[in-house]
């Protein structure tokens, strides 16, 4: 609720503005969470690309604005985590991250990687909106459910235009996925500053949209 003066204190907004009318075109967002015994952890949330400008790396864009911001204030790097059923948005978190389980490096999760996910989806579900029903799969780290039929953020993970160009990675995560939808890959990783600088790097040379920062 906006009507608490700290609403926004454990949150991180990036948001993309066209040059000529200041319309949004584009945002993502972040939330802070806290982790017994590990401390702060960051958790990727929502990303909306308006369709008219889709394709054309936005995403890339925001998160090489974002994770910057973040690792001002945690310059030793800090664990982050993420939800999704998109398999290149799950690709995409690859080449930011390091150490992120489930993935083809990380065949299984260590201690951190558990204790970030009990902690995110029992005491943090509202972070995720998950419903009551949604259960982890703790050994793979699947979000069953998350995602009940008629929600809004519920996509077709086998659609076309939500595949990553690299195909070993995007098949190893859509194999997980039910076609129907209604899962989520929950990804738990380490943002190291020197990996997020040298991507960020990469993806604001790829991308030039008109926008405003």
């Amino acid at each position: 609720s906006l009507s608490n003066p700290h609403c926004l204190d454990d949150k991180v907004l990036v948001v993309a503005r066209r040059w000529d009318t200041e319309e949004i075109v584009a945002f993502t967002s972040a939330v802070y969470y806290e982790v017994p015994d590990i401390g702060t952890v960051l958790h990727t949330g929502l990303t909306c690309v308006h369709p008219s400008v889709r394709r054309l790396g936005f995403t890339s864009f925001l998160f090489s604005h974002l994770l910057p911001h973040v690792l001002k204030s945690y310059p030793s790097g800090i664990w982050m985590s993420n939800l999704s059923e998109i398999p290149c948005t799950l690709v995409g978190i690859l080449s930011i991250a390091s150490r992120v389980f489930p993935s083809l490096h990380e065949t299984s999760p260590s201690p951190t990687h558990t204790l970030i996910a009990k902690t995110l989806t029992t005491t943090y579900r509202h972070h995720i909106n998950a419903p009551p029903e949604a259960t982890l799969d703790p050994s793979m780290f699947v979000f069953r459910d998350s995602r009940p039929p008629g929600s809004p953020f519920r996509t077709n993970p086998f659609d076309p235009d939500l595949q990553h160009r690299k195909k070993l990675e995007n098949d190893y995560y859509r194999s997980m996925l039910k076609k129907e939808g209604g899962d989520d890959v929950l990804q738990v990783g380490f943002l190291d500053p020197l990996k997020v600088l040298k991507s960020t790097q990469a993806r604001r040379t790829n991308v030039a949209p008109p926008i405003q920062e």
